[in-house]
């Protein structure tokens, strides 16, 4: 995974948001990279700095609550895998009327 500093993000929001014509291919083409490099970055120095403006939670303050709905759906993954497997080896009865 190529490490971006602080710095280059926030030169990509600024040549996305404010860059003249040309702006975010002029900055791709010196790295050899594609303006979806610029792009994603710049998205998401504006994100973070919507979130900061607004009050938002910051990511330090979600991590926690994303490892807890990791756990848990990997708790429902395997819950339904064993219901599964229970099925499979439970023949099915079949009802029968007199």
């Amino acid at each position: 995974m190529l490490k971006v500093t602080v710095a280059t993000w926030i030169g990509h929001a600024a040549a996305v948001l404010r860059g003249a014509g040309g702006a975010v291919t002029r900055r791709a083409q010196p790295s050899g990279s594609s303006r979806t490099v610029i792009y994603t970055p710049a998205q998401r120095v504006v994100q973070a700095v919507a979130s900061a403006q607004a009050g938002g939670s910051s990511d330090d303050a979600l991590w926690p609550a994303n490892e807890g709905l990791k756990a848990e759906n990997a708790a429902l993954w395997q819950a339904g895998s064993a219901a599964e497997a229970r099925s499979e080896v439970q023949p099915r009865q079949k009802h029968l009327r007199l």
